[in-house]
């Protein structure tokens, strides 16, 4: 069973945490990658699906919220 997890907003308004969960994957996987790529400084492919995917789910999130 989901849970649904609700933030309360100044105003009165609720904003349902799962709304941002895209938004928050963005800056969770472009954090990792700038760290990754800082500290390992990886020169592969690899580890730049991660910002590839961080861009992907920033899009999701700007598309389902229009």
């Amino acid at each position: 069973m989901v849970h649904k997890v609700l933030v309360e907003v100044t105003g009165g308004g609720k904003i349902m945490l799962r709304d941002f969960v895209f938004l928050i994957l963005f800056f969770v996987l472009a954090g990792v990658w700038l760290f990754s790529w800082l500290v390992f400084h990886i020169a592969g492919g690899l580890i730049h699906l991660l910002l590839v995917i961080a861009i992907i789910s920033l899009v999701v999130h700007l598309v389902r919220a229009a």
